[in-house]
């Protein structure tokens, strides 16, 4: 293909690519920082069990004393609260949800 004649490329834009790289190596490319749900609620007891490198389905939940919402509690800590949750067969039932190993890693570098 022929490169367009009208197409230029500003000297500047390579000197910002070159700082852009730069920088995304001086700091972390995500902060991982959650938010903490009050522990006495669903969302905190199923962030706990989830913390303990469990996993966890829906019928489980139900022995723990849960709800027929777990879905719901999961899309909360995972929208509102900001935990990295995954359901680990999306595609099966019940589905299985289980904290991601890179966040329980990051939890255990920052709070020992």
């Amino acid at each position: 293909m022929k490169k367009s004649e009208n197409t230029k490329i500003s000297p500047n834009a390579s000197v910002k690519a070159i700082r852009a790289g730069e920088q995304a190596e001086l700091f972390d490319a995500y902060s991982f920082s959650p938010l903490e749900p009050n522990p006495s609620s669903k969302e905190g007891e199923v962030l706990k069990f989830l913390r303990g490198g469990k996993v966890l389905t829906q019928p489980m939940f139900l022995k723990m004393g849960g709800s027929w919402r777990l879905a719901a509690i999961i899309f909360d800590l995972i929208t509102k609260y900001r935990w990295p949750i995954t359901n680990l067969e999306p595609r099966s039932k019940p589905a299985k949800y289980k904290l991601e190993a890179w966040a329980h890693k990051s939890l255990e570098a920052n709070h020992g």
